[in-house]
């Protein structure tokens, strides 16, 4: 699939509080979250909106999970291993509220909403927003800095989740080129660190079918 010229982004994500008030994105949502730790932070959602957009949330809040609506008193799920800004912002999509959704977004935090996305399966909220979004131009990033193959597997992550065949492609051949194999034939970082067992990677799921050879 085409896809608009790479341009590296540096606008960041909408500044929730950082304590924490209580984050609205339904005043009628029957729903409470608190999501991340140091500290948590409350969202009000409506569970309805969430079911549509998640079969995962779907099956944890109609199913016969702990999570699932009490009898009585308020309904709260506790989410302490997600990051709060990533998950507020797809929240923020989920429920149209995309006013308050800038049409930028920094390559780490992109990242880190496609790893909220997935692990929900949820990615369709961000198709409203896909098309203002490009890719930052990961394979520009110097070999000579330590980070840069975290920070291309960050974007083939995002690549790969949104869909963009022909980013994807371009740096898998990026890492197939700069990247050591070693003798288990894992590619490996510049500290001999197989790539398969950093998390952008980990994600991953078409990196045991890059051609080495």
């Amino acid at each position: 699939m085409e896809t608009q010229p790479l341009v590296h982004l540096t606008i960041p994500l909408p500044e929730y509080p950082l304590k924490l008030e209580d984050i609205q994105f339904d005043d009628q949502g029957d729903l409470w979250l608190s999501v991340g730790t140091r500290p948590s932070q409350d969202m009000r959602v409506d569970s309805r909106v969430l079911c549509r957009a998640s079969p995962i949330f779907r099956k944890i809040l109609q199913g016969q999970w702990i999570e699932r609506k009490p009898e009585h008193g308020a309904w709260r799920v506790v989410l302490p291993d997600d990051d709060s800004e990533s998950f507020a912002l797809a929240m923020d999509m989920a429920h149209g509220l995309f006013q308050r959704t800038k049409p930028e977004i920094a390559p780490q935090d992109l990242y880190s909403l496609c790893v909220v996305t997935n692990k929900y399966d949820m990615t369709n909220v961000l198709r409203p927003m896909e098309r203002s979004w490009v890719l930052p131009h990961a394979c520009q990033v110097g070999t000579g800095d330590a980070n840069w193959v975290l920070a291309l597997g960050e974007m083939m992550f995002v690549a790969w989740e949104l869909g963009r065949r022909t980013n994807l492609e371009g740096m898998a051949h990026r890492l197939i080129k700069d990247c050591d194999v070693n003798e288990s034939g894992d590619l490996v970082d510049c500290d001999s660190v197989p790539l398969k067992e950093l998390e952008p990677f980990a994600l991953l799921p078409i990196l045991g079918e890059l051609p080495l050879g």
